[in-house]
């Protein structure tokens, strides 16, 4: 994975489900580093989140944002995004984790 990804370039994993505080199926990682910064994009189909019963949909996005606090807690991540793609574009961003606040744009 170092020899990949250094000292910059892009390299994706696909998983058929991942454990984030909820089970997700067809799980894209995206791995994107330059010389100093990286990011680690999570992709899968808002229908994982998003079904028919509107407390389910609460249950499995709680969990999810807490997993990821969590996560964000113990590996010092400065920000995490929640969004469609772009993410971290104001239109398409639902929630914005970094160290001062949790921000919810849209839900």
């Amino acid at each position: 994975m170092k020899e990949i990804l250094s000292p910059k370039g892009t390299g994706n994993i696909v998983l058929e489900q991942l454990q984030l505080g909820i089970t997700l199926k067809d799980v894209v990682i995206v791995f994107s580093f330059d010389e100093e910064y990286g990011d680690i994009v999570f992709n899968f189909p808002e229908s994982e989140i998003f079904v028919d019963d509107k407390k389910e949909v609460k249950s499995r996005f709680e969990k999810l944002v807490n997993y990821l606090v969590k996560l964000k807690m113990k590996y010092d991540i400065p920000k995490v995004i929640i969004g469609y793609e772009p993410a971290d574009d104001e239109d398409t961003m639902l929630i914005e984790l970094n160290d001062n606040l949790l921000t919810w744009k849209k839900c």
